[in-house]
C-alpha cells in the first residue's frame, strides 16, 4: 500500500492506493451499487476504515453519539427506549422514530436505522423477546 501526499497538501485528505483481486473488487462494487448507504466505493472504504479503528468491542456502546443531527436524535431516542440489555423491538423503534423525526416508517427503517447499523451503533437481531426483529445498541466510536 502506498501513501501519496504532495507537498503543501497536508491538510487535504490523503489518497490511498492498494491492489485487490478483480473478483473482490467486482463483488465490492456490486455491494456498493446496491447499497443505500454508500454513494460510491470511496464512501464504503472510508466507512470500513472507521469501523476497523473503532473500539473493537462489538457490545460496547459508542463513546459519542453520531454528529449528524438526525442520526444523533435517533440514536439518543433508541437509548431511551432500550431495555437493560440495550434492546429495542423493531416495531417500537420504527414507530417512535417515525413520530419523532416526522418521517415514514420505511424511510426510518432504511435511512435512519440502516445508517446507524452500518456505522456500528446498532445490531439487528431476529426472534428476540417474542418479536421477529429487534435492534441492539452497540457500536464503534465515530
Amino acid at each position: 500500500m502506498s501513501k501519496q501526499i504532495h507537498d503543501g497538501e497536508g491538510d487535504r485528505p490523503q489518497q490511498v492506493k492498494f491492489r485487490a483481486g478483480a473478483e473482490l473488487v467486482e463483488r465490492f462494487d456490486a455491494l456498493v451499487e446496491t447499497s443505500e448507504e454508500y454513494s460510491n466505493r470511496s464512501d464504503a472504504l472510508r466507512s470500513a476504515m472507521r469501523r476497523m479503528l473503532g473500539s473493537g468491542d462489538e457490545h460496547a456502546a459508542p463513546l459519542a453519539p453520531p454528529t449528524d443531527d438526525e442520526l444523533r436524535e435517533a440514536y439518543l431516542t433508541l437509548v431511551g427506549l432500550s431495555n437493560y440489555a440495550g434492546v429495542v423491538p423493531h416495531d417500537i423503534a420504527t414507530s417512535e422514530l417515525s413520530t419523532r423525526l416526522a418521517k415514514g416508517q420505511e424511510v426510518v427503517e432504511r435511512r435512519v436505522l440502516g445508517k446507524l447499523r452500518s456505522r456500528g451503533y446498532l445490531q439487528q437481531l431476529t426472534n428476540v423477546q417474542g418479536t421477529e426483529r429487534a435492534w441492539k445498541l452497540r457500536g464503534l466510536d465515530r
